[in-house]
């Protein structure tokens, strides 16, 4: 992996996935050495737990899909089902069945 694609997945990635973007903008880290150490030592103490497992699981859905379409190989409408719409519709659909199970208990 190169320097630059290395930075790029530590900005880009996983900073946003652990939900550090805040935190991020206000210690200000600059190098990809500055990133790593910012995410080592917040990830397991100041990560927005929502966020992270939104995000973690649209990357092991994306990865589980990528993984199983070779044994789907006869079912032609599993092969062309694109990976992307699954993991938008998953992640949009999970707060509304979370508000929709808030709101059954409030009316009850």
């Amino acid at each position: 992996m190169t320097h630059k694609a290395l930075k790029l997945y530590y900005r880009e990635q996983l900073i946003p996935m652990f939900g550090l973007v805040a935190l991020e903008n206000k210690m200000n880290p600059e190098s990809t050495l500055d990133k790593i150490i910012f995410l080592l030592e917040f990830s397991w103490s100041d990560y927005h737990k929502p966020t992270m497992l939104v995000s973690f699981g649209a990357l092991l859905v994306l990865i589980f899909m990528r993984f199983s379409k070779g044994y789907f190989r006869q079912t032609w409408w599993i092969e062309r089902l694109p990976e992307v719409l699954l993991v938008v519709v998953l992640s949009t659909s999970i707060p509304l069945v979370l508000l929709f199970l808030v709101l059954s208990d409030w009316f009850v």
